[in-house]
């Protein structure tokens, strides 16, 4: 059986999704391609679905997610910037 990967970005700007199998990448989109809304954020639902369509596979075939996360990017990495910007 073929090993899958899912990357998942999203949580502060342009939402999107990959596919890997085996260590190459099978595919990668961005959310706002199916949303029409640039900079989407979120989770690229429509994005994982047309990875796993493309594949044909099912969520069940996914053996390891993994998902971006930046600290400086969260609500208080960005909070500590701006307060910065506004004492300069």
């Amino acid at each position: 059986m073929d090993e899958y990967i899912l990357g998942i970005s999203g949580f502060d700007h342009d939402a999107a999704a990959t596919l890997m199998k085996a260590g190459k990448i099978m595919g990668a989109v961005e959310e706002e391609r199916f949303s029409r809304v640039k900079h989407q954020t979120g989770i690229p639902y429509n994005s994982i679905d047309f990875l796993l369509d493309s594949q044909g596979i099912t969520f069940d075939d996914i053996s390891h997610i993994a998902i971006d996360f930046v600290p400086s990017s969260t609500i208080l990495g960005r909070g500590k910037h701006w307060i910065t910007q506004i004492i300069r």
